[in-house]
């Protein structure tokens, strides 16, 4: 799925297991991002448990119609430069509707009244 981070497009990967926005230290360096150092740890799907790298407080984020401002936090990751999670995509009222012969779901926003 394409998300704009930051002024840049990114390819992001939706990942309904993940709660937040992850981004890799290399796209946070390479956006210029500012980490404020944490102490979290995050555990992946078949991997051990890690230390996060800390995390990006009022990130400029555009997926879609929508804008905002989001934290982000920033943690190892091998495959993608961006990993969005379903909490995130809910708060945000986004529906994801898979399209057939297709690997990539369509993203759309809701309107509040749609629920």
């Amino acid at each position: 799925m394409d998300i704009v981070v930051a002024g840049n497009k990114m390819n992001a990967l939706v990942d309904t297991g993940a709660s937040d926005l992850f981004l890799s230290e290399t796209a946070a360096k390479k956006l210029g991002l500012r980490v404020e150092k944490g102490n979290g740890w995050i555990k992946t799907v078949n991997s051990k448990e890690v230390p996060t790298m800390g995390r990006v407080q009022g990130v400029e984020i555009q997926l879609g119609q929508w804008t905002g401002k989001e934290a982000v936090y920033v943690i190892p990751l091998d495959d993608y430069e961006l990993v969005v999670g379903l909490e995130f995509l809910d708060r945000i009222n986004a529906l994801l509707v898979p399209i057939a012969n297709c690997h990539v779901p369509k993203i759309r926003i809701r309107e509040k009244s749609e629920k």
